[in-house]
């Protein structure tokens, strides 16, 4: 499958890298389990040949999440933590999507921001700029949120690059 369109509007290179997105997204809390339900629902309806990994994850409850979190790793061939540098770039730009749209709260993007830094594979000056990024905002008493949401999106466009077309 050559440019798989993921019906979330990203466009992956294969299956394998759309299972290790959104089982990333579901072990850092991003990603809900109902949204990669409909994922593989939608890939079941587009596909003609479905892998069983994909057709169970698409009947497998939302409660179930140990068990979404085998099927995508099954159909990623890998462990959490050893996704792709695109992968973790497009949850990154995602954190900083739902931070700049306020469909997550600072608070929670930072927490998920902490464990990102600490499990995906990136550079490790991106690594280090999100550690001391969290430990100025620990630091901070009162944190003001719309300087520090300002901040963090100003962190996440020097780490995050566009996707590749």
């Amino acid at each position: 499958m050559s440019g798989l369109d993921g019906g979330d509007g990203h466009i992956w290179p294969s299956l394998r890298e759309a299972a290790s997105y959104y089982r990333a997204g579901l072990a850092l809390r991003l990603i809900a389990a109902p949204e990669i339900i409909a994922w593989a629902d939608y890939m079941v309806g587009r596909e003609t040949h479905v892998p069983p990994d994909l057709l169970e994850l698409s009947i497998t409850s939302p409660q179930e999440d140990v068990r979404l979190r085998e099927l995508l790793g099954d159909l990623a061939f890998s462990t959490f933590g050893q996704e792709s540098e695109t992968v973790a770039q497009a949850l990154l730009g995602r954190m900083g999507r739902e931070l700049e749209s306020g469909l997550r709260p600072l608070a929670a993007t930072m927490a998920i921001l902490d464990h990102a830094r600490q499990a995906l594979p990136l550079a490790s000056e991106a690594r280090l700029a999100l550690w001391r990024h969290g430990e100025e905002f620990a630091a901070d008493a009162v944190p003001d949120v719309s300087t520090w949401s300002r901040r963090t999106l100003a962190l996440l466009v020097t780490i995050v690059r566009p996707p590749p077309r």
